[in-house]
């Protein structure tokens, strides 16, 4: 039984990791996963950048993706606090918006509501340094400054 799991696991992985290859796959994934919201070259472009970070004009990029990361954890962490002084405040009660109140505001807290989601699943795709292809010699002299 674990070792038909862990096959399992593996094919799964062999999935995600083919949409990254073929458009269709893709666009069939983010139709059944509506938490991805990337465009197919847009998930690609950021997957390079985190892959190839160190090349000098990912650079920037790379701060960036993370800053909208960062932006992200922000305000999870937002909503966490708001919906904890919600229930310090007034408890069960209806939400002053006519929300369902502390119920509705900790449902906020996740995934579902995260902006770029997308790049926090990034580091699902990415492979050891020593396991990248190295980049042709044109794009790297591309890349440089």
């Amino acid at each position: 039984a674990e070792r038909a799991a862990a096959l399992g696991a593996l094919d799964q992985a062999a999935a995600q990791f083919a949409t990254l290859f073929d458009a269709d796959k893709y666009a069939a994934a983010v139709a059944t996963r509506p938490a991805r919201h990337f465009s197919y070259r847009a998930m690609q472009a950021a997957l390079l950048i985190e892959l190839y970070n160190d090349e000098p004009l990912f650079h920037l990029p790379h701060q960036l993706l993370h800053a909208l990361q960062d932006v992200d954890e922000l305000l999870t962490l937002w909503r966490q606090r708001h919906a904890a002084m919600v229930q310090r405040m007034i408890g069960v009660k209806v939400g002053t918006g006519g929300s369902s109140g502390y119920a509705y505001l900790r449902t906020t807290a996740t995934d579902r509501y995260k902006v770029f989601v997308d790049l926090s699943m990034l580091t699902t795709w990415l492979l050891p340094k020593h396991c990248l292809p190295e980049l042709p010699d044109e794009l790297r002299l591309a890349l440089d400054f």
